[in-house]
């Protein structure tokens, strides 16, 4: 019953931990399901005071795609909300959220696909664009029934400049775009609804994605990228911006860790931090509890010749042990949040489905780690207040006392005392 109670205290809190550290690896550091993700670049510009800029002007991208040499291939994307209606009776049926995007989108990204073929050059002109739609897998699947026959379907989207799209492909079941959420499709650029945006060089939308070439340098590429910029900035852009200055960002994952993100994440880190710290605790008591009712035992070893230093050994190896087992308790909790209350929680919340959906929670390397790591930390963390409090004890006194109830209770109810008013602390 003891082994059982203190697992499942610690089972709770590396589990929260572990399904949190998935996410995050997910979201962070897993590279996105494409071909050689680590050649994957964005172009950003900072303004005179460091400050980002949200995008890049449609003109913009294309004078950096007629004169770049640096990439092979070299895209623009951005999201918007279109209204899907009945084919037949233009009833709205729900609104979906779709990419317009340059038809390198596809090439330079190296998505694989499920169905039909990724947007090609052809699609596209210098002034318009056909009207084809590429599907995301989840999309198909979810809302389309996963038909094996939508290759030529006319689906009827609201909100572009043409409103009957053909689908001419499906995409591979793993990629959503450069960020997870629950997109439906994608479409060639020039399907964007109106015109001001084409030549307006305020209307910064666009997210400007690169592959570099090989044996092309980051440092290269932004120094021709920096003198495009430059002379945007001279011809075209004077009054618009004073000065900018081009920055190269690994797009190889879905979320970039600048310091805004860090600092979103760090309370989310501190609470669930403080629940792992909290089941410590709990454990530390229950094994305290279990170790004075010992004292006697470990009295009667070091009479026989154990060390202080070996005593402390045996408890903090079999507190780790728990630890251990905790782990891999904590592991299952991981797994069943991750696949039950997560997919709850994505069809429940429009902002978890828009935002976070897609994103791969298959363990790898890095989550085996973590969790290894939690499970270390919550044995040494769980055993050793315990382990310096039964070793500190003389020897002649711990056998005097046994047999006397009072002063077991009275050592035990004044360190567990402590414990409380520790997790009291944290809990508030």
């Amino acid at each position: 019953g003891f082994t059982l109670v203190v697992v499942l205290t610690l089972a709770f809190g590396i589990g929260v931990n572990a399904a949190l550290f998935t996410w995050f690896n997910a979201a962070a550091f897993r590279p996105l399901p494409v071909q050689n993700p680590e050649q994957l670049y964005t172009i950003n510009r900072l303004d005179e005071n460091g400050s980002k800029a949200r995008g890049t002007a449609y003109a913009d991208f294309v004078a950096y795609r007629n004169h770049q040499t640096v990439f092979s291939d070299l895209t623009a994307s951005t999201g918007s909300k279109v209204e899907l209606a009945d084919s037949s009776t233009g009833e709205k049926l729900l609104v979906i959220r779709i990419e317009t995007v340059s038809t390198s989108y596809f090439s330079a990204f190296g998505v694989p696909m499920t169905l039909g073929r990724p947007l090609v050059a052809d699609d596209e002109t210098s002034s318009r664009a056909l009207p084809v739609i590429v599907l995301s897998h989840r999309f198909w699947q979810h809302d389309l029934g996963g038909d094996p026959h939508i290759i030529g379907r006319t689906l009827n989207l609201r909100g572009l400049a043409e409103e009957k799209l053909t689908v001419v492909g499906v995409a591979g079941p793993e990629f959503y775009g450069t960020k997870p959420g629950a997109l439906a499709g994608w479409v060639p650029l020039l399907l964007r609804s109106g015109d001001s945006w084409r030549t307006d060089l305020k209307a910064m939308d666009y997210t400007l994605t690169g592959r570099l070439r090989p044996g092309v340098s980051r440092e290269r590429a932004t120094e021709e990228l920096q003198v495009i910029a430059n002379e945007l900035l001279a011809r075209s852009r004077a009054g618009v911006v004073s000065s900018e200055t081009i920055v190269l960002d690994r797009a190889s994952t879905y979320l970039k860790l600048t310091p805004k993100i860090i600092t979103a994440l760090l309370p989310m880190v501190f609470l669930f931090g403080a629940v792992l710290l909290v089941s410590c605790a709990n454990a530390s008591n229950l094994i305290l509890a279990r170790a004075v009712t010992r004292q006697f035992e470990f009295a009667v070893r070091s009479a026989l010749g154990a060390t202080r230093r070996r005593l402390f050994g045996q408890i903090m190896i079999e507190s780790l042990v728990l630890g251990c087992l905790g782990g891999l308790f904590g592991w299952m909790v991981a797994a069943g949040l991750l696949r039950f209350v997560w997919p709850w929680l994505i069809n429940m919340m429009p902002v978890a489905r828009e935002g976070l959906a897609g994103l791969n929670f298959h363990a790898d390397h890095r989550v085996f780690g973590f969790t290894l790591a939690i499970s270390l930390l919550a044995g040494v963390v769980g055993g050793l207040f315990p382990a310096l409090q039964v070793t500190r004890r003389d020897v002649g006194s711990a056998l005097k006392s046994e047999g006397s109830p009072f002063g077991r209770r009275l050592q035990l109810s004044r360190v567990r005392s402590f414990l409380a008013v520790a997790q009291l602390a944290l809990s508030s």
